[in-house]
């Protein structure tokens, strides 16, 4: 089981302020390397692991924290683009049934035209 204890730094010397720096940078780099390994899917979660805390000098902790960071953020990223798809889909849908309202009520109505515009624009957002 992992414990993380947050806490705050209140007073930091030169020394103490360049480690820090230090150590965020290898946990940066430790996340991107992850980050782009595992999307190319080349190398498994175990190596990338080990080539991490192997490159940084750091112990293993900090290169399995970096690569489950970088795993949520995959997951995170595949999510939004799944809420986005979805929320233009209802968008297209909602404009499609107004222009349709439109056309039938109103055919001689001068929003036809932008609405059809809008719809073509938000149908090029879905398929992508």
């Amino acid at each position: 089981m992992k414990t993380t204890m947050f806490g705050m730094i209140l007073e930091v010397n030169e020394d103490q302020n360049a480690a820090l720096r230090r150590l965020m940078c290898e946990y940066g780099f430790m996340m991107r390397f992850a980050f782009q390994r595992l999307r190319e899917g080349i190398m498994k979660i175990g190596a990338i692991e080990k080539h991490c805390a192997s490159e940084t000098g750091l112990p293993l902790r900090y290169a399995k924290d970096a690569v489950h960071d970088a795993q949520e953020l995959i997951t995170g990223r595949r999510q939004a683009m799944q809420d986005a798809l979805t929320l233009w889909k209802r968008r297209v849908e909602k404009t499609r049934a107004r222009l349709t309202f439109l056309q039938k009520n109103h055919p001689n109505s001068r929003r036809i035209l932008g609405l059809e515009r809008k719809l073509l624009r938000q149908q090029a957002h879905a398929a992508v």
